[in-house]
């Protein structure tokens, strides 16, 4: 079984919004084509000054074109 793993950013309307969905069951009820979808808190951004030399590993997936950010 082939199985992919794609990121998505959901930028919510408040804080408030986003706990209710990820504090109760609402964050199992969803889903993309029949395949449950995962939700979780994303990391707070790094400020631009604070990137390292190591932001040359970043790296896009060749097979739905994501890219992933080196940490």
């Amino acid at each position: 079984m082939l199985m992919l793993t794609c990121i998505l950013m959901q930028e919510m309307d408040s804080i408030e919004s986003a706990q209710q969905i990820m504090e109760t069951d609402l964050r199992f009820q969803f889903n993309l084509d029949g395949a449950p979808l995962r939700l979780d808190y994303s990391h707070a951004a790094q400020p631009a000054a604070a990137v390292s030399a190591s932001a040359s590993s970043d790296w896009m997936c060749p097979g739905c074109s994501a890219v992933n950010f080196s940490r």
